[in-house]
């Protein structure tokens, strides 16, 4: 029984899903019958009988062979309905009358294609070259056929996909920025038939699709179906997207986790290369390119408005605009953003501008928390799933940050004394959720001294100070911008104990960082 039968059986692996096959075959039997004003609800019946004839094929003891004839006629007898000759006259005769004795065209669909996907890239503004990020990106491609890259607004996406598709000679280009799962649906069935009927069309590019689970769940089987398309002709399919794909529709397209690629911030090489793209001095560019990683974060968008405007400004002396308040270019990219966030529920701004009080990374158990303030947003479990990847990064697995668009928008929309009562709840929000990391212990006392909260303060306090010296020791870096507070005049002017709490956070980081440099230097220092 092995030797004749189980040894004799192999297994073809790493093939797409059968969806994919499925959704495929009924795309290029639409695209056929279009050539002959066959329906598209006719066309697709005929794969029913296709599987049937090459199941039947496939078991049978004879030759296994289906030719192109075979296809035809299966085609026609699914399609074809026999009506008597005078009344086919009859039906003919009234459609000429009907439509004046014009024509359809012989492929409407391909019309509208042709009008929504563009065979170029969009213009680049002067940008960093990105090289090495772009290497690594176009190997992803040639190994895995899919790409997607992820990020939220401002982070690039579009302009890294436009390098990598600007000198490719078989571009196909859809834009599909705010369009909705269903629209999308109809775009990529379009499209799909578009590839079929161009065969050399091998590098396609989907410029802001939505991948939330809502809108993927309508135009999942299609995109499924291009994808077997462009990877069976051994193209390239890349996609932009504000979010991750979902679990079903990465298992639908036979996506790795290396499928996907969140954008990077710029580096400070790559800003440098900017700046002088801008016209910087080489004198001076490095200067400029640090000081503007500080201001951005090396936010892409944000990056390369505040380097315009210095450039607009003649590159004035570096040291001097380190830390000048924020520019107006700045300011109005993040008006714009405030502005885009407007579509957004009002639990979802409310959640967002709570947020941006953190000034920093936080935990999606913290943004539930903080989402659970009097007055609670509604399901705010829910509300931060669906801002992720728009306007939260996903740092790692555990870690959160606000798009740079959004720093202190709650302060820019909210009056002070609302800004600063919530600094405090959130302070304590965090404090609640227990498991506290050194950056957030040094988070929280940032927040109790910008809420002049004396109770907050002497809580992070009290825990810091009942530390073990190996762990005050670690704590002394994250709060050594204690050393920058006057001491001239009370830091909790209020509250004695408060007051007392952060002058022994500040002694006890200034003795530990002393006794941490060698011996000469803690002279000097003294």
């Amino acid at each position: 029984m092995f030797d004749k039968l189980i040894s004799r059986i192999s297994w073809d692996a790493a093939q797409p899903e059968h969806g994919s096959v499925v959704d495929a075959i009924k795309r290029k039997l639409v695209s056929h019958g279009d050539k002959y004003s066959v329906l598209p609800s006719e066309t697709e019946k005929v794969s029913h009988r296709l599987f049937k004839e090459v199941a039947e094929v496939a078991s049978s003891k004879g030759s296994r062979r289906l030719t192109r004839e075979d296809f035809l006629k299966i085609f026609e007898e699914e399609t074809h309905r026999p009506m008597p000759v005078a009344q086919h006259r009859a039906a003919l005769t009234a459609l000429t009358t009907l439509v004046g004795g014009t024509t359809l065209p012989e492929s409407k669909v391909l019309l509208v294609a042709s009008s929504v996907i563009q065979k170029a890239v969009p213009p680049l503004p002067t940008i960093a070259s990105r090289d090495a990020l772009l290497r690594e990106l176009q190997g992803r491609l040639n190994s895995l056929g899919f790409l997607v890259l992820q990020g939220s607004s401002g982070m690039g996406k579009t302009i890294l996909a436009a390098l990598l598709g600007k000198d490719k000679n078989n571009l196909g280009w859809l834009m599909l920025r705010g369009l909705s799962g269903r629209e999308v649906r109809t775009l990529l069935q379009t499209v799909s038939q578009l590839i079929d009927h161009e065969s050399k069309l091998n590098f396609i590019v989907l410029d802001d699709l939505d991948l939330s689970p809502g809108a993927a769940g309508h135009y999942r089987d299609v995109l499924s179906g291009i994808v077997y398309t462009i990877r069976a002709r051994r193209g390239q399919l890349l996609v932009t997207s504000q979010r991750h794909i979902p679990t079903n529709v990465a298992q639908m397209l036979d996506a790795d986790p290396t499928c996907e690629f969140n954008v990077p911030n710029l580096t400070r090489e790559e800003l440098q290369e900017l700046a002088l793209k801008l016209g910087c001095p080489t004198s001076s560019a490095e200067q400029h390119a640090a000081f503007v990683e500080i201001q951005t974060n090396g936010h892409p968008q944000l990056a390369h408005a505040r380097l315009r405007t210095l450039s607009r400004a003649g590159w004035p002396n570096a040291a001097n605009t380190a830390f000048a308040l924020p520019s107006n270019d700045l300011a109005q990219l993040k008006t714009e953003a405030r502005q885009l966030i407007r579509d957004l529920s009002p639990g979802e701004i409310e959640l967002l501008y709570r947020l941006s009080l953190i000034g920093g990374t936080f935990r999606r158990d913290h943004a539930i928390r903080v989402g659970m303030l009097k007055p609670e947003v509604t399901l705010s479990a829910d509300c931060f799933d669906h801002l992720v990847g728009p306007w939260i990064e996903q740092i790692n697995e555990s870690y959160y940050r606000l798009s740079p668009l959004l720093d202190n928008s709650g302060v820019e929309v909210w009056p002070p004394e609302k800004a600063k009562r919530l600094r405090e709840v959130i302070g304590g929000a965090i404090l609640a959720c227990g498991k506290l990391s050194m950056l957030e212990v040094s988070r929280l006392v940032m927040l109790a001294l910008l809420s002049q909260s004396a109770g907050l303060a002497i809580t992070i306090g009290s825990i810091v100070i009942r530390q073990s010296a190996k762990i005050k020791k670690q704590m002394a870096e994250h709060l050594s911008w204690l050393e920058f507070l006057p001491s001239d005049k009370p830091i909790f002017s209020a509250s004695g104990l408060a007051n007392w709490t952060m002058r022994t956070l500040q002694l006890m980081g200034r003795i530990i960082m002393l006794l941490a440099l060698p011996p000469l230097s803690r002279f000097s220092a003294r």
